[in-house]
């Protein structure tokens, strides 16, 4: 393999070439290898070496002596060092050579990353990494590409030129990349460059101009996603109010800002009726390859992946300037091994200063934790998790906590906790439902538009997030998805205000499906039931909706959402979630429920209706109880045809069920049985529902004895 660099030397008329890492693209080492310098003089000397390298990271120092160095003319001499540190990291090094005829000194780095995992044969390295970062390839160098293979990215973004026939695109694909191939002219010619690519970036410094190249690429069949890269806030709203939102999949947009740019971007998709507009956070070339440089980078990046980002595109000039290496590979190595779940699920509280953004995927969760300022110690609720691991940001273990409740030592540079199960997914889904459900009842919009029954219930969620009746708040709240459907198809709803509406209780609602596992109880409905039902709902769809392809993008779209969720509902019953798994799955179908609603939707307009809004009316008061939407439900799932030819499906609601005297909201009346062995604190126990309900709902004293085939009145909440 090439050296980094060349360092050549002149020393009384004597030549010597210094390199370090020869056996690698770019100079790292792995952590279980020694460090190899090569020594190639163009006489021969006899010399000693020494070797120095200093940690970016505690700044620790330490020194190797080779003495007697025999050096040929014209010859390759590799010098394996082994006792130098092993811990992960960016190092500097100052090599020194003096000798008869020879004297020499250069300096400079190397990272020290982890082995890529050993994986059988055929398997790719890079499609396995997880983390949501991308690199953009404005190198050029395939080294680049052999080291960002070798630290885990799985995505390039590279750009396209005639003049280069497409190589960069194709070479990326060749090692196994996802290419996201950028373009900025010749759309259809691009598509022809880079036929590999799995989404496309349009550059442009105007909306015309990117416009142009998405309805280029769709036009010669490309169907790959489109995101365009959008210098600023203002730029991305521009590109989305003329037609944007129909034509792209999402944005790419600066980091610095990303915070306020990130909401802008996401009401002006949701106001013409796209859900999960994907927004990128890009990064620029660093100012300095500097490990306090690529730390801020680290946090930034954790911080907007907790605002919503789909993922973090930086420069590979943070890997490789092309004179130097930077502590960004060695970080970026690390996250490959220890950040396995991307999907944020809400922070950590952890006191003032402390950030701690919790990702998770399944029973899986990341924790990265650091301070704005000095060293500090916070205390965590592990109880409950098991497979704990405890690192600092360059995956160097610590000592691993224990699954109880941990004092820790956080800093500036982040550390990061890792494990399956136990309280903190509670704790991080309780704070994000907080902060939702605040947000929600803050939206003036939200107050005047949608129905009062929901912004009362939101406000009580607010308030409490884990009321002794949640599993009925739960159902309450998914039941008005369908509701906000209707109306906005009806027309009695704007859709400005409708897809976020529902955009934003879908949100609230998954968190409320972690804290539902928290709480204990089990569902009534069997999760194979509910996922049936998703599918009945699903088939419904398909056979009762004549849309065309642009009046379908509604329906389509929430057919991938419903088959997203269950695919993840079944995820975390096979990783033993069974409660939040059941209720993801009544998200899924609540969800799928409003398919009936989208088979009658026209095409999601362009132009976002401007509404009137008053002074903003005061919240209304929280309350635990509130009523169910007072709208016609959606049918119940289709019973499968007992013939070859099934009949239409009827896609008209059928009118409310009235509710029996004393039968409380958002529940369905069941009668039970009595069998050996009951009384009524055990069938009580057995539905969910509170003892002296059952006994008013049964005309039953605390006395009052039941006998066997006493058929007794339970109303369970509507799942």
């Amino acid at each position: 393999m090439q050296l980094l660099a060349s360092l050549v030397l002149l020393a009384a008329g004597a030549a010597l070439e210094i390199g370090i890492a020869p056996d690698q693209p770019l100079p790292f080492v792995y952590v279980d290898d020694p460090l190899i310098i090569e020594l190639r003089p163009d006489a021969d000397a006899r010399a000693t070496v020494r070797v120095e390298v200093k940690s970016a990271a505690t700044g620790k120092r330490v020194e190797h002596v080779s003495k007697d160095v025999l050096l040929r003319a014209g010859g390759n001499r590799w010098l394996a060092i082994e006792d130098l540190p092993r811990e992960r990291g960016y190092y500097s090094v100052a090599i020194r050579v003096a000798g008869d005829g020879v004297s020499a000194h250069v300096e400079t780095g190397f990272c020290r990353i982890e082995r890529p995992s050993s994986r059988s044969a055929g398997e790719s390295t890079v499609n396995a990494a997880k983390p949501p970062f991308a690199a953009r390839h404005v190198t050029g160098d395939r080294r680049v590409l052999l080291a960002l293979r070798g630290i885990g990215i799985g995505t390039v973004q590279t750009g396209l030129s005639a003049a280069h026939n497409g190589a960069p695109c194709e070479e990326a694909a060749r090692l196994g990349f996802r290419v996201l191939a950028e373009t900025a002219g010749d759309a259809a010619a691009s598509q022809v460059l880079c036929s590999e690519a799995a989404a496309w970036v349009l550059r442009g410094d105007r909306t015309k101009e990117i416009l142009a190249q998405a309805a280029a690429l769709r036009a010669a069949g490309v169907t790959a996603p489109l995101l365009a890269e959008a210098a600023s806030a203002e730029f991305g709203v521009s590109l989305i109010e003329a037609d944007g939102a129909r034509l792209l999949g999402g944005a790419h947009t600066p980091l610095a800002g990303f915070a306020e740019a990130l909401p802008m971007l996401r009401e002006a998709a949701e106001a013409r009726g796209h859900e999960a507009w994907s927004i990128w956070a890009t990064q620029g070339p660093p100012p300095r390859l500097e490990d306090e440089t690529a730390v801020q980078l680290l946090r930034d990046s954790f911080t907007a992946l907790a605002a919503g980002a789909s993922g973090l595109v930086f420069d590979d000039t943070w890997i490789f300037n092309g004179e130097a290496v930077g502590p960004w590979m060695a970080y970026c190595g690390a996250l490959s091994r220890r950040m396995t779940a991307q999907r944020y699920a809400g922070r950590v509280a952890l006191g003032k200063g402390v950030s701690a953004p919790l990702f998770r995927d399944g029973s899986a969760w990341f924790l990265p934790v650091w301070t704005d300022g000095a060293e500090r110690q916070v205390t965590l609720p592990l109880r409950g998790a098991t497979d704990l691991a405890w690192t600092d940001a360059l995956n160097n273990p610590l000592d691993t906590p224990a699954a109880d409740e941990s004092v820790l030592t956080v800093m500036r540079r982040p550390r990061y906790l890792t494990g399956r199960g136990g309280a903190l997914l509670a704790e991080a889904a309780r704070s994000r439902a907080v902060a939702l459900a605040q947000d929600f009842v803050a939206n003036a919009r939200y107050g005047h538009y949608v129905p009062e029954a929901l912004h009362r219930l939101i406000a009580a969620i607010a308030e409490n997030p884990e009321p002794k009746n949640a599993r009925n708040r739960f159902f309450q709240l998914i039941r008005f998805l369908p509701e906000l459907e209707s109306q906005w198809h009806a027309g009695t709803l704007p859709g400005t205000i409708a897809t976020p509406a529902i955009a934003h209780v879908a949100r609230l609602a998954r968190p409320l499906c972690a804290l539902e596992e928290a709480g204990g109880a089990p569902f009534l409905e069997p999760l194979a039931d509910t996922l049936l039902n998703c599918e009945e709902y699903q088939s419904l769809y398909l056979t009762g909706s004549v849309a065309t392809s642009l009046a379908s993008e509604r329906g389509d779209w929430l057919m991938r959402e419903v088959q997203r969720l269950t695919e993840e509902a079944r995820r975390l019953a096979e990783e033993g979630r069974d409660i939040e798994a059941a209720a993801l799955a009544a998200l899924a179908e609540w969800r799928a429920r409003a398919l009936v609603h989208a088979a009658k939707a026209g095409p999601l307009s362009n132009a976002a209706q401007e509404l009137p809004i008053e002074e903003p009316a005061a919240a209304p008061p929280a309350e635990t109880e509130v009523s169910a939407p007072e709208v016609p439900e959606v049918p119940e799932a289709p019973a499968k045809p007992e013939t070859e030819t099934p009949a239409k499906p009827d896609l008209e609601t059928p009118p409310v069920p009235v509710l029996e005297p004393g039968q409380p909201e958002g529940t369905r009346k069941k009668i039970y049985t009595v069998k050996r062995g009951d009384n009524p604190d055990a069938i009580a126990r057995k539905f969910g529902v509170e003892r002296e309900d059952f006994l008013k709902w049964n005309k039953l004293g605390r006395n009052t004895v039941i006998h066997i085939n006493d058929e007794l009145i339970v109303y369970v909440p509507i799942e």
